[in-house]
């Protein structure tokens, strides 16, 4: 577990845009995995049962025939004996190559793979239906997750040609809506399927969000420490930008502009030195950046809505 302790308190890893994109890709790809070992167990299962049936019945009537000997005319039976011989040769080389083309394994092992990838993927699409709080920890499920996903490449037989012809075509033919092929196209798909994708696209990037955050907080900490030594227009462009850098922020997070009672919450206190009478000013200057609300109610329920970035 990759936990750290902070001041004496367990600090546990919370979930990120990062962690989803990595199961996202692994749920993808399982699902693909699914319906090709699926299909496989399919063609194997009817290419069985092609090697079977045939042995079954010539068993039976060799069986059958062996009884049924003695009545067979006396200048007949050398050639009736040859023919049962025969018969029960070509059963036994219909085995034999069963056998050794182990069409019983596969068959049966990509019965497994396609239920054993259903569950993989059945397990990821239901910890990310649930809210980030409700989900497990980060470190343990994605350590889980990673053993399974490469226990299962290790485990699961080789995926034939036929087959990944037949899921390429499957899902590019023309019976389908322009909207299943948008999402089969934005689908993760193994590399077995002629997929090539280069690892540049899974480097760490900071989430958007997380940046603004972090920005806002350095624009807010270098105007505190430099409010007494850096000169009044200095100082006035310092909080210009971030009241820019909040509204940024909120936008960000609210999928919306903030109201000027959400931005006097918020950004009025005596560390910024940014007070109601320089908002108003900055309002009436750029009031295109935020909405203006008169009446008391609205007022009261915005001075209850205060995000959580100090």
């Amino acid at each position: 577990m990759n936990e750290k302790k902070e001041n004496g308190e367990l600090i546990i890893p919370e979930w990120t845009q990062g962690h989803e994109k990595i199961l996202i890709d692994w749920a993808d790809k399982a699902m693909c995995y699914r319906w090709l070992h699926a299909r496989s167990h399919q063609r194997f299962s009817k290419i069985n049962t092609y090697f079977t049936i045939p042995v079954i019945i010539m068993s039976t009537l060799t069986g059958t025939a062996n009884f049924a000997q003695d009545r067979v005319p006396e200048d007949y039976r050398g050639y009736y004996s040859m023919g049962v011989g025969f018969v029960n040769i070509l059963a036994g080389i219909i085995t034999t190559i069963q056998q050794f083309l182990k069409i019983s394994e596969l068959n049966e092992g990509h019965r497994v793979s396609a239920i054993a990838w259903d569950k993989f993927y059945r397990k990821i699409k239901v910890e990310l239906s649930k809210p980030t709080t409700e989900r497990q920890n980060i470190t343990d499920f994605l350590k889980n997750c990673t053993e399974e996903f490469d226990r299962l490449m290790e485990t699961s037989p080789i995926i034939q040609k036929q087959i990944i012809e037949l899921f390429q075509k499957t899902f590019s033919a023309g019976k389908l809506t322009n909207e299943q092929k948008e999402s089969f196209s934005k689908l993760k798909k193994p590399e077995i399927c002629d997929s090539l994708e280069s690892v540049q696209t899974s480097i760490y990037k900071e989430e958007e969000g997380k940046k603004l955050r972090t920005n806002y907080k350095q624009l807010l900490t270098d105007i505190v420490a430099n409010n007494l030594n850096d000169s009044l227009q200095d100082v006035e462009t310092q909080k210009i930008q971030l009241i820019e850098q909040f509204v940024s922020l909120f936008e960000s997070e609210m999928m919306r502009k903030p109201t000027l009672n959400e931005l006097c919450s918020n950004l009025v206190s005596d560390d910024t030195q940014i007070d109601k009478q320089f908002l108003d000013s900055y309002w009436h200057k750029q009031d295109s950046t935020v909405i203006h609300i008169e009446n008391d109610e609205s007022k009261n329920d915005e001075e209850n809505l205060e995000m959580a970035v100090l």
